[in-house]
């Protein structure tokens, strides 16, 4: 195999077939096929990017649920929800974490006012 391919550990492959298509295609991503397994060669496709997507977002969520109505049991968390709504989720408690330290901050400030004494950004966090 080319150097970037899987025994080299590099995150995209130049000049190869996609696991998934069948297609010669000039560069391969590796898929993990468990978001929460090993970051071993057993766990891993090399895709065209196209594949890529269609498989974290569109084929893992449909596996999972396939495999769970016919009574399948500890399928990978990961494959509950596409890579999108996974990063919405992130995203959304992230914003939550720093509305409430800013909210936070801002009733110290509030409070700082009425007693007279300093506040800084940092003593909100603590």
């Amino acid at each position: 195999m080319r150097k970037g391919d899987r025994e080299t550990g590099q995150m995209m492959s130049t000049f190869g077939i996609c696991e998934m298509c069948g297609h010669h295609v000039a560069i391969r991503q590796k898929a993990h096929i468990c978001a929460e397994g090993d970051k071993s060669n057993s766990n891993i496709l090399l895709l065209c990017p196209s594949c890529h997507l269609m498989f974290d977002t569109y084929l893992k969520p449909k596996i999972y649920k396939a495999l769970s109505l016919s009574g399948v049991q500890g399928l990978p968390e990961s494959w509950t929800t596409s890579i999108y709504e996974q990063a919405a989720k992130a995203s959304a408690l992230k914003i939550s974490e720093k509305t409430y330290i800013t909210t936070q901050w801002l009733a110290d400030l509030w409070q700082q006012g009425r007693s007279g004494r300093q506040l800084s950004r940092s003593s909100a966090r603590q």
